[in-house]
């Protein structure tokens, strides 16, 4: 039987607890959700993410869903005082 040298390299969770992020169904459909835990299930499967959903789906809002599932929701910049008074002259 073959034995690795080293430990395999496991990179940290993609997404923090409590971060907003983007659900995507099987269906397509894109829903608002907040991370509540994360934890490694396997070196096949990677991380899983709990999340609960703004909205329910199905009738449920708490769900455990692998990490290609999950996108990031981008963030919008604030203009700063400086670009709005120059535009305004």
């Amino acid at each position: 039987m073959w034995f690795p040298k080293q430990s395999p390299k496991i990179d940290p969770a993609r997404f923090a607890n409590n971060t907003r992020v983007i659900y995507t169904d099987n269906e397509g459909n894109e829903h608002n959700a907040t991370v509540l835990e994360s934890f490694f299930a396997s070196l096949m499967t990677g991380y899983k993410y709990k999340i609960e959903l703004d909205e329910p789906l199905n009738g449920h809002k708490n769900y455990v869903v692998k990490e290609h599932k999950l996108s990031a929701i981008a963030k919008v910049k604030k203009a700063t005082k400086k670009a709005k008074e120059e535009s305004a002259e």
